[in-house]
């Protein structure tokens, strides 16, 4: 085992060697809101929603209610706007009006999913406490709970599983929420997750398992917390590579060798017949390294 590591850590330095918005605070719904003169037109409105015009967007919507629920041509509402720039008074606003708290842009983008995208807590708390559904799937079957496993948003993805969210939603990939935290190295988000009991195995569309995507960014920490859980070691996506592959073959000495001490098979080939240590010599040779290490006919 030790030899084999040797062998493979020598390959991975060769290859790396040669590779090399806060929120406002949020508001009640008793708004005191100044007067201001209301925007010419709708497009001035959803500029108004989203730049934190409050007054503005106020003054629209004596004028013209129905802004309320308008759309423009990429099917985004004033409410959508609010979100993006994290502005809980205006939304607040909007929803009191009679804003669509659950409005679908043109590929199926709710403003809950908006904040959740850019970690806007305040206003998605507003749309939780409004009604907003924790479960909406925009295109490709993205969920909140997926966008906050990829920024590491924790406080907000703990209320949106309070709320009713699924942790173990997948989205049309068959990717989910832990393999999102595990490959962005939230280590705090990914023992969240696991806490929760969720699937440490489950694999995408491709095969992949947290663990691969761990490994392919050389997250030690989240490979750590996933092996801990049980996670299979040598899970084989649908090439036929493991984890050690992945760690391999970007380089990753830190995770390559992780991987092997916990007892991950350095000679497994995938359905190409390569090894760890292969996949590590080809990325050498792919960023113009020389070749350094006999390996054996099947590596």
């Amino acid at each position: 085992m030790k030899s084999a590591l040797s062998l493979l850590s020598c390959a991975v330095l060769c290859a790396w060697s040669c590779a090399r918005g806060g929120d406002p605070p949020g508001t009640s719904t008793a708004l005191e809101i100044p007067d201001a003169e209301a925007p010419a037109d709708l497009a001035g409105f959803f500029e108004a929603a989203g730049e934190g015009g409050l007054a503005e967007v106020n003054a629209g919507l004596k004028a013209h209610p129905e802004w309320a629920v308008a759309k423009d041509d990429r099917g985004m509402t004033a409410l959508h706007f609010a979100a993006i720039h994290g502005d809980a008074s205006t939304a607040t606003l909007l929803l009191s009006k009679g804003a669509a708290v659950d409005a679908e842009n043109g590929v199926g983008w709710t403003p809950l999913l908006f904040a959740a995208r850019d970690g806007r807590l305040a206003v998605a708390e507003t749309l939780l406490e409004s009604g907003a559904d924790p479960d909406a799937a925009a295109s490709q079957g993205a969920r909140a709970i997926h966008l906050l496993a990829r920024k590491g948003s924790l406080e907000l993805a703990r209320r949106l599983v309070e709320q009713g969210a699924d942790p173990e939603a997948l989205d049309d990939g068959g990717t989910s929420a832990l393999y999102f935290a595990a490959t962005n190295g939230h280590a705090e988000m990914t023992a969240w997750l696991l806490s929760l009991g969720v699937e440490v195995d489950a694999q995408d569309a491709g095969g992949k398992t947290s663990l691969h995507g761990a490994a392919f960014d050389g997250h030690v920490a989240t490979l750590e917390l996933l092996a801990d859980a049980g996670a299979a070691l040598d899970s084989k996506d649908g090439g036929g590579e493991t984890p050690l592959h992945y760690a391999a073959g970007q380089a990753h000495l830190a995770a390559v060798t992780f991987l092997v001490d916990r007892g991950a098979d350095a000679a497994v080939v995938d359905d190409y017949g390569t090894t760890p240590l292969g996949s590590a010599r080809r990325a050498g040779k792919d960023a113009g390294a020389p070749g350094s290490v006999e390996v054996g006919a099947r590596s």
